[in-house]
């Protein structure tokens, strides 16, 4: 029996124990969905996203290094800040100021923040907004690393399995992990705007993690 094959185009996996696992990808065919990408401290992405008080998101990522503050996100001082990340001595993350759970572990979890209903959130553990944020001058958002007066710092070890960006209830980027399949370049594919988002920073290239488009589906 073939271990792949299209039918009615789409196309099929089959596993040694006769399961069919249907492909399930939202990229184009010139890239390779992925778990996640890893950065090592180096990297870092520009999302050309221009954050104000209207802006939301919401992210999936994972440390692989529990040592120091590493923080994505935009702007550093008080009331302009959207950021996420390890600050504080805990998992935290800023609109305006910084909301923060005790402790810091290599888990996944799942920041968001939800201005329209004056919440922000790590994983289950919900924050009333009480404070306001404005835009510090023209800084974008980045990922892997904080984007502060221009400057970089606090770059992050760490797994990014998802990005989505929000001005109001639009969703402006929907940022996925993936490699280019012509050169195995590792990044971030934006759903929303059909941009390809490699690695800006310095030093090694973000590491690929498993491949992820497939998902079991009834048999054929």
């Amino acid at each position: 029996m073939p271990k792949d094959l299209k039918l009615n185009n789409t196309k099929y996996r089959i596993k040694n124990d006769g399961t069919v696992i249907i492909n399930n990808s939202r990229l184009p065919d010139e890239y390779q969905e992925v778990e996640y990408i890893e950065s090592t401290g180096t990297q870092y992405i520009d999302t050309a996203f221009l954050p104000d008080s209207n802006s939301g998101l919401e992210v999936k990522s994972q440390f692989i290094d529990n040592i120091g503050t590493q923080i994505s996100g935009s702007g550093w001082l008080e009331n302009q800040r959207l950021n996420f990340g390890i600050a504080n001595s805990g998992l935290s993350i800023a609109y305006g100021k910084w909301y923060s759970i005790a402790g810091v572990d290599l888990n996944a979890h799942v920041y968001k923040i939800d201005q329209n209903n004056n919440t922000v959130s790590i994983d289950n553990m919900s924050f009333d907004i009480t404070s306001s944020y404005q835009r510090e001058s023209n800084l974008t958002f980045y990922l892997f690393a904080r984007n502060r007066t221009g400057d970089i710092d606090y770059n992050c070890k760490m797994r990014l399995y998802y990005c989505k960006l929000f001005d109001n209830t639009t969703l402006e980027r929907h940022l996925i992990p993936c490699y280019r399949k012509l050169d195995k370049k590792p990044g971030l594919y934006d759903l929303v705007n059909n941009v390809f988002y490699t690695n800006q920073g310095t030093g090694d290239d973000f590491v690929a993690g498993p491949e992820n488009d497939f998902i079991e589906g009834p048999e054929v």
